[in-house]
């Protein structure tokens, strides 16, 4: 599963040191907040953990067992991709909301073309192209 993953400015996460390229595995179970690697499957949501202001972010890849709550998920073993700037992260959003289908809920997001298109999205973080 690919997701996208925030640290602090030294690239760390609740202590531990990460690096581009490494690959971490965690023996044991796995419970969101409490033991694993985290990550979002969606890129805005690191900014709940991760504010841009004195964070970095990376395109990481869950290669373990994986569960979920929203869009935070937790896993027993993870890759660091490459790591994204702003920049990129905001481009991840872009892309992905406009890749979505669903139009109704948090994060959602439509995109119509043609004349006279129209979109209607509700909850939070709702993004319409038209």
């Amino acid at each position: 599963m690919t997701g996208y993953k925030g640290f602090d400015k030294d690239f760390k996460c609740r202590g531990m040191q990460y690096a581009v390229g490494e690959t971490y595995k965690l023996d044991g179970e796995i419970e969101i907040c409490e033991r694993g690697f985290h990550f979002c499957d969606i890129p805005a949501a690191v900014f709940d953990y991760y504010p841009p202001a004195d964070s970095r972010y990376a395109l990481v890849e869950a290669t373990g067992k994986v569960v979920g709550d929203g869009h935070k998920f937790c896993t027993d073993e993870i890759k660091i991709g490459r790591e994204l700037t702003l920049t990129e992260l905001a481009e991840e959003m872009v892309k992905q909301a406009v890749s979505t289908e669903s139009t109704t809920g948090d994060w959602s997001a439509a995109t119509n073309t043609g004349k006279q298109s129209a979109a209607v999205t509700t909850g939070d973080f709702s993004a319409a192209t038209n």
